[in-house]
């Protein structure tokens, strides 16, 4: 992510309040697949489904809808870390707190 004129113009303190902010969304709070209980039962679903219209499509269903969020979840955080990526920058060119 290149800086934009915006980020250029904060103040030190302004850039510092920005990387703050964006701290908690670096994190994910989404359980890893092991750890899902969901994704445990989807795949307990496909493994042992024998109704016949549903036939596992269910959890096939779920465990590609978790996967998507994953990416999802993925994808922000990179951008999140590009942001902060960039102020940093900014700060380390304006030589704040030196």
């Amino acid at each position: 992510m290149t800086a934009d004129q915006k980020m250029q113009d904060m103040s030190c303190y302004q850039v510092d309040k920005a990387i703050n902010q964006l701290h908690p969304y670096r994190y994910t709070y989404k359980p890893t697949f092991y750890k899902d209980d969901a994704n445990k039962a989807a795949t307990a679903l496909v493994m042992i489904d024998t109704i016949p219209i549903v036939q596992g499509w269910l959890g096939l269903g779920y465990l590609g809808y978790s996967a998507l969020v994953e990416e999802k979840e993925d994808r922000r955080q990179l951008q999140v870390e590009q942001q902060i990526s960039a102020l940093q920058r900014i700060k380390a060119e304006k030589h704040c707190y030196e």
